[in-house]
């Protein structure tokens, strides 16, 4: 059977023929079928025969029921990249027409517009034909398409988060095709709010993936400019700077400040920024959408950034979010105070969401130091109550985890902020009883890292509020384990404090005036000998015999590049805008 060179009213007569006899005559079926078949991926004239093709079908829609299934998914498997804008259109309109009349196919015709988000690698390298529509087109014509299906058949938008999800592009992907895809995605919430959280968990949890796969020796190395991709991930076809997606969303040698492609940084600095400006847009809008998105977002940390071990970047989202008001920061903390101090949760969740809550109310600038003073006052009271049930107890961390966690919490907190406490009202530091917990049969200053105990050890020294002299000792000695038959070897809690210097480089700036980066008072960088390998944070984190002095961490200037990708990925509120409006996650155990 020839492809159609009739017109549209008979070839759709002829359809609704083969389609009417398929049981009688299937031949006649099936070579309709491949003729549809040869002319959506075979032709030399793809381009004038679908639109054919699509005239024809339009005028018997009716009969596309689901004995035409075949017919449909043919159809709706054509690439519309190389089509021209007119084909385009029509396809739009085909599906339209299709979801109009028969619901069925709401699936299918979901699906085939997402995946048109996702772009193939191969095409970043290739040329564009002349004719065919651009990135920019493409993607408005493929987000109005869906914002008028979800309008005609509203059921549909339940098909959205699982097709969404279906064709997220992997971790291993170019940066180009998830940067892309997840700038789409997000703009789907302004033509279908109710999915809107769904759709930013999605994002968290891709975001997540990428975050665990950066490796921490490549940490100190971040900022180099010219970093080595992970092994197994280059893709040496795909140059940078090679493709264009006309001005949406590209990425140049200049703005993407020497960073490959595939590396994972680079991925995940992106999608950071689209995140956070995500973020700031909606703090910066109306009072009725902030609450929602930090209640989400607190939501979302506590069921995949908190119990994946490691994270170092994605938990700067809600670190930023809490910086537009005092009352995000109250809605954050009492969340991890509860986790933290609840019994009913599990031990592994606890220390987790004390050493957030440490690391929050440490780093966090924008922090009321009456917020940062009562949290202590908080942990104080709870390591206090837990002494004086078990004053018969023997140190052994296997049993007192959490409490030495919050001890640890307390201790972390005071590394930074015991100095200006002390010097606004040393009363205020007094109630905490420093010396009485640091001197209980438990031990808890011998189980925490060892660059907090230290720390923390010169800041009580400095201010005559604690004698941790005999536990630093056994601190030195490497003692991390009391028990009544004698001492046993090292075992210590993490060191990991998940708001360590963030080291994203274009999205670094967003928390420029907002982060407390670690600094040491001139008299006490006199007892430290002199490194030029760690920075005072690491020692603060990685523990270490020395406090080495650093300057802190230098800042970029990059607001330019910012400004110009978040005008590239806005977020605007019409359709009309022209723009953009593996292996598995490491659990704790």
């Amino acid at each position: 059977m020839d492809s159609p060179a009739d017109g549209p009213a008979l070839m759709g007569q002829l359809v609704r023929y083969a389609l009417a006899t398929r049981k009688s005559s299937p031949d006649r079926f099936v070579s309709v079928l491949d003729a549809l078949k040869l002319s959506v991926h075979d032709s030399p004239k793809q381009d004038e025969d679908l639109r054919k093709w699509l005239l024809s079908l339009g005028t018997c829609i009716s009969s596309l029921d689901e004995n035409a299934a075949d017919i449909v998914k043919t159809v709706l498997g054509a690439s519309f990249r190389n089509l021209t804008e007119s084909v385009l259109d029509n396809m739009s309109d085909f599906i339209l027409a299709l979801i109009s009349a028969h619901g069925v196919y709401g699936g299918h015709c979901v699906d085939s517009l997402v995946r048109h988000y996702v772009v193939d690698e191969p095409a970043l390298a290739a040329p564009r034909r002349e004719g065919v529509v651009t990135e920019e087109m493409l993607f408005n014509t493929v987000h109005e398409t869906l914002a008028k299906l979800v309008t005609l058949s509203p059921v549909q938008k339940l098909y959205l988060p699982k097709s969404f999800r279906q064709h997220f592009p992997n971790k291993w992907s170019h940066r180009v095709c998830i940067e892309t895809y997840m700038a789409n995605a997000l703009r789907l919430r302004l033509y279908v709010p109710e999915i809107s959280s769904e759709i930013i968990s999605l994002c968290i949890q891709e975001m997540l993936k990428i975050d665990v796969d950066i490796a921490e020796e490549d940490a100190e190395s971040s900022d180099t400019e010219e970093p080595d991709s992970a092994e197994g991930t280059a893709r040496p076809d795909i140059e940078e700077g090679q493709f264009s997606f006309d001005d949406i969303g590209a990425v140049d040698e200049d703005e993407d400040d020497g960073q490959p492609g595939n590396d994972a940084r680079a991925k995940l600095d992106s999608m950071m920024l689209l995140m956070l400006g995500l973020v700031r847009e909606t703090m910066e809008g109306p009072d009725k959408d902030r609450i929602p998105l930090v209640t989400l977002l607190i939501r979302e940390f506590e069921r995949f950034i908190l119990p994946t071990f490691q994270t170092r970047h994605v938990q700067f989202l809600l670190f930023y979010a809490c910086s537009f008001s005092d009352k995000y920061c109250l809605l954050f903390i009492d969340r991890l105070l509860k986790l933290g101090l609840s019994s009913s949760q599990a031990p592994t969740q606890r220390e987790a969401a004390l050493g957030y809550l440490a690391s929050f109310a440490a780093r966090a600038r924008f922090l009321d130091s009456q917020v940062v003073l009562q949290v202590l006052e908080k942990l104080a009271a709870n390591a206090h109550d837990y002494v004086r049930s078990h004053q018969e107890s023997t140190p052994d961390i296997s049993k007192h985890r959490v409490f030495y966690a919050v001890c640890q919490a307390v201790f972390y907190i005071l590394c930074f902020h015991m100095d200006d406490i002390y010097e606004a009202n040393a009363e205020l530091i007094g109630r905490l009883q420093l010396n009485t917990l640091v001197g209980c049969a438990l031990r808890p200053l011998v189980f925490c890292s060892e660059g907090v105990a230290t720390v923390f050890d010169r800041k009580c020294q400095r201010h005559a509020l604690a004698f941790c002299a005999p536990y630093m000792k056994l601190q030195t000695q490497g003692l991390a384990r009391m028990t009544g038959d004698g001492l046993a070897s090292i075992d210590r809690l993490d060191d990991f404090f998940p708001y360590d210097p963030y080291s994203l480089r274009r999205t670094k700036t967003f928390f420029e005036g907002q982060y407390r980066e670690w600094s040491q008072p001139d008299d006490e960088e006199t007892q430290t000998p002199d490194s030029d390998d760690e920075s005072q944070d690491d020692y603060l984190s990685e523990g270490g015999s020395t406090a080495p002095s650093a300057s802190p961490s230098e800042a970029l200037t990059i607001a330019a590049i910012v400004r110009k990708r978040e005008r590239t990925y806005s977020f605007g509120n019409s359709l009309e805008e022209r723009g953009f409006v593996g292996r598995p996650v490491a659990r704790r155990t």
